[in-house]
This record gives structure tokens, sequence and C-alpha cells, in this order.
């Protein structure tokens, strides 16, 4: 069970350290995750059709583990951005995802290779095809997603945290059963 809300929290994070969610306002303080919620919903009652407010909203329901909601929020996001982003096509099936007890279904699959051919390096499509491999015991292929996230360029990656997973998965996988 650990696992599972390990991976979720991971999953959640990392479209945050990315190119979005973008905070369209500063914070005034830190704020607890229900306040920033309550923030989020308010905002959303002024402005309806604001993708990425409605984006927000849903990150902020991942990092709840409503994935119901979540789900809803990321539908609106894409239905209302002129030109969905690869982002919002992965936090949609990673909503998916856990709804669907953690398997790549054929709905999560199409949100996933819509992401990847928007972005082929898209972080939170990859570490979500990452995870499952990894947890499906699939070590050497959660290695290979791995190390392509590590050949990307991007800068705003955890490399200590993907290498770490790639030396457990090599560890695991040497392991005879």
């Amino acid at each position: 069970m650990s696992c599972v809300i390990i991976v979720c929290a991971w999953l959640t994070f990392i479209p945050i350290r990315g190119e979005t969610p973008k905070l369209l306002k500063p914070l005034a303080k830190p704020a607890s995750a229900n306040e920033y919620l309550a923030e989020l919903q308010s905002d959303i009652k002024q402005d309806k059709n604001n993708a990425e407010l409605w984006f927000q909203l849903g990150h902020a329901y991942l990092l709840k583990n409503e994935f119901d909601s979540a789900l809803t929020c990321f539908d609106y996001a894409i239905r209302l951005s002129p030109s969905p982003t690869a982002s919002q096509f992965a936090a949609k099936a990673t909503s998916l995802y856990y709804l669907s007890s953690q398997r790549i279904t054929p709905q999560v699959d199409l949100l996933l290779t819509k992401a990847l051919e928007l972005e082929t390096n898209n972080l939170p499509a990859l570490t979500l095809i990452a995870n499952d491999h990894f947890y499906s015991f699939r070590y050497q292929d959660a290695i290979d997603t791995w190390v392509q996230i590590l050949d990307s360029g991007q800068r705003d990656i955890d490399r200590v945290s993907i290498v770490e997973s790639i030396n457990r998965a090599k560890a695991l996988g040497s392991v005879d059963l």
C-alpha cells in the first residue's frame, strides 16, 4: 500500500515543477492544500472558462487522491484549451490510471500516446509509464523509460531520484525468484 501512495505523490508533483501548471497569481502566504483548493475553486467561480485554473485545480485534487474530481478538472482544461497540451493529456491519463486500479487501460494508453505525440519527452507521461513498468515487474522497460527521461535534456528533473529508481529496478531485476 505504501508504494501506491509514493508513486501517486511522485507522479503528481512532477507536472508542477515543469512548464505547467503556472501559478496565475502569487499566494499571499503559504497555504495548506485545503486553502489552496478553496482558493482555486473560488477563482474558477469567477472565471469558469480558464483552462489553466481547471488544470491547477485538477492537480490540487490529485494531491488529495481525489481522482474523480481531478479527472473532471482535467477534462474541462482540455476542452477549454484552444490547443490541449501534452501535460494536460498526461494528467488526465494519471487520474484514469489510479481510477483503474493502477492499470494502463486502452483509454489511459490513448491519452499517453497523445501526450507523447505532442511532446516526445513529456515528463509526466514518461514517469507514469516508467512507474507502471516498475510496479508490473517489467524492470528493463522501466529502466529504458527512465533512461529516456535522463537523456531528454530536461533541467527540471530529479536526476538523483531517477538514478536511484534505475538502480532499484536493476537490483530487483537480477533477483532470482
